[in-house]
């Protein structure tokens, strides 16, 4: 996917890219994937509620099971279908990693060399279990990838991690602590706190918005 084929809105200003690397294996299979769907669908809906702040977001959505696919490409909200994933196969979450980096660098080149403005990118990564697909090589490179990627301001890394997961291995690739949950807000967990001025772009990367609170996170 060359840069200059990569389609950006420009009339609608300053981007704030995130990609969703969402678990689809076959442990994820009924009311996990249900609930899963459910909330993407619900973040969705509610952020094309607000009329200013979120119109600016780009979600890219990548589900991993045995394949890992690009399910949705960079779009805003206003302009994505309902997501209707489904549960099979094993957990390829070390390829889903490596691709949603990828995707990232791709998007922020094309913003480049479009002039476009941009936050510093957010990566979301949604699993109950643990990657398949881990060989040492793997497994170093995607620590490596997502450890240099957050010490270069490339972009926020998030883990997730639901009932079963493997929380170890989520602390091995996340800087900062993953979470684990039954359920959760999506709302809460997408929200931030403060909106940066848009008098402060420039910088790109080096602006970044808030963070959620992992404790202000309902989890039950």
């Amino acid at each position: 996917m060359d840069n200059e084929h990569i389609k950006v809105d420009h009339t609608k200003g300053p981007k704030f890219p995130v990609v969703l690397l969402l678990d689809t294996s076959s442990s994820m299979a009924g009311e996990k994937i249900n609930s899963l769907n459910s909330g993407v669908n619900l973040l969705i809906n509610t952020l094309n509620k607000d009329d200013v702040p979120f119109k600016w977001m780009e979600f890219c959505i990548v589900s991993f099971n045995t394949n890992v696919d690009v399910i949705q490409d960079f779009a805003v909200v206003d302009d994505m279908p309902v997501v209707n994933l489904n549960a099979s196969g094993s957990t390829s979450m070390g390829e889903a990693i490596l691709k949603g980096i990828d995707l990232i660098s791709k998007r922020k080149a094309a913003y480049k060399s479009s002039g476009i403005d941009y936050y510093r990118p957010w990566i979301w990564l949604i699993t109950d279990g643990e990657p398949t697909d881990y060989s040492e090589t793997m497994r170093n490179n995607v620590i490596k990838s997502v450890h240099d990627g957050e010490n270069n301001h490339n972009f926020v890394f998030f883990a997730v991690g639901v009932e079963g997961a493997d929380m170890q291995t989520l602390s091995e690739i996340s800087v900062r602590e993953p979470f684990k949950l039954n359920q959760i807000n999506f709302e809460d967990m997408f929200a931030f706190h403060t909106c940066p001025s848009l008098s402060n772009y420039g910088e790109n990367d080096h602006i970044l918005i808030s963070p959620p609170d992992w404790k202000n996170i309902n989890s039950k």
